[in-house]
């Protein structure tokens, strides 16, 4: 029975052992608990930022009110184009503003928009006018955190940008990592596909941004 005591004390000791390991595996791995996402889709979205942030999770006509306007960014990953027009029927001037791009509002006639189209024509604007200013060096699936206006692509490993807005937009296909040290080292929060994210605490200030290859979710 004594020997019998002692197997069952040590399953015990080493079940606990195991709990925290693995608690902390998944406390390293998962999104930061400081930081919630806002933005959850099964696909593309459009993110348009400002004093009431909006999230457009698939085609349609989105309309806005004097009040929830003026808006000072879109970050357009639906996969089509984005439509801003004058009026909420839809008349009045149009800007185009092209899929993989995110675009700077807060000076132009956009930042006031009564209707958002998120369109199903999937080509680029072309030399379509917009009144907004692209921050992106190429149209493709991208994240991008706010300030200092900083896209991210599949494959960049870079120093974090420092204190930023406090929203992160990843729809690159790819789960994103924060780390604490620019080598990569430290703590690390990761940040699934196809949504936008609060950034508090912490991940106001990561010393590396990394968009990985993995494209399951965190």
């Amino acid at each position: 029975m004594k020997a019998v005591r002692r197997i069952a004390r040590r399953f015990v000791m080493i079940s606990a052992a195991f709990s925290l390991v693995l608690g902390a595996i998944l406390s390293w791995a998962g999104p930061a608990s400081a930081s919630t996402s806002l933005c959850a889709s099964s696909a593309g979205f459009a993110w348009l930022g400002g004093g009431q942030p909006h999230c457009l999770t698939g085609p349609g006509n989105y309309v806005f009110s004097s009040g929830q306007a003026p808006f000072g960014y879109l970050v357009n990953n639906t996969g089509y184009r984005v439509w801003f027009h004058q009026n909420a029927d839809g008349s009045g001037w149009a800007d185009c503003f092209s899929h993989g791009m995110a675009y700077g509002l807060a000076s132009g006639r956009d930042a006031n928009a009564k209707q958002v189209q998120v369109s199903t024509n999937s080509s680029s604007c072309g030399t379509s006018g917009n009144q907004g200013t692209t921050s992106c060096p190429r149209f493709a699936p991208m994240a991008f955190l706010v300030l200092p206006g900083s896209c991210y692509y599949p494959g960049n490993n870079v120093n974090g940008p420092g204190d930023n807005s406090g929203i992160l937009t990843n729809a690159t296909g790819f789960r994103v990592w924060f780390h604490q040290n620019a080598d990569g080292t430290g703590w690390a929060d990761c940040f699934s596909n196809n949504n936008v994210y609060s950034l508090t605490g912490r991940d106001m200030n990561p010393g590396n941004v990394f968009v990985s290859s993995n494209s399951a979710p965190c």
